[in-house]
């Protein structure tokens, strides 16, 4: 975590920023695939969360990068853009979900994807906290 006393943060520094955070989300996936082999779930609970971390991070990174572009640009095209890329992280993320829950030669368990979806949320809740803690 970058501790700096102003709000004003580089772009780099943010990107830093959004790197740790995708760190500690795939820590706390692996904590989540030990408690499955210790636990003796269902393998296909693995398969799962491995997908929903690695959809997570993909689809917050490709927000930060968009959000990079977009503050580029005036406020009209901004807001275009923004709205466009919104539109298409959605629908893409519609059909990975469907795709992996749906398909028949991957066994996919769609609780393991529900948790490796959220948590990328919970790490950025906590990551929040930490950082409005040490303000």
């Amino acid at each position: 975590m970058v501790n700096k006393t102003d709000d004003n943060l580089t772009v780099e520094e943010l990107y830093e920023e959004q790197l740790d955070i995708c760190k500690y989300t795939v820590f706390l996936n692996l904590i989540f695939v030990v408690l499955v082999l210790l636990f003796k779930f269902d393998r296909s609970i693995i398969l799962g969360i491995m997908a929903g971390c690695i959809t997570a991070i993909a689809f917050h990174l490709w927000l930060f990068q968009d959000l990079r572009t977009a503050i580029k640009l005036d406020k009209e095209q901004a807001v275009n853009y923004a709205n466009i890329h919104s539109l298409i992280r959605k629908l893409l993320l519609i059909i990975v979900i469907v795709f992996l829950v749906a398909n028949k030669w991957i066994k996919v368990n769609a609780v393991g994807l529900i948790i490796g979806l959220l948590s990328l949320r919970v790490v950025l809740y906590l990551y929040n906290l930490r950082t409005v803690k040490n303000k």
